[in-house]
């Protein structure tokens, strides 16, 4: 278990400078407005014919 558990900070500790926080930010952003559309579609579907 340990040795897993190693392994995967060592990958985390890898690759963790790569990440761009502003990306990060953009895919918060872009995940809000999926998910507000989604919620905005499940509404407008109350309307249609069952």
């Amino acid at each position: 278990m340990n040795d897993v558990l190693s392994e995967q900070i060592a990958v985390i500790q890898e690759f963790a400078p790569q990440l761009d926080t502003g990306d990060l930010m953009q895919l918060e952003a872009n995940l809000a407005e999926l998910e507000a559309a989604l919620n905005r579609l499940k509404e407008l579907m109350a309307y249609l014919p069952k």
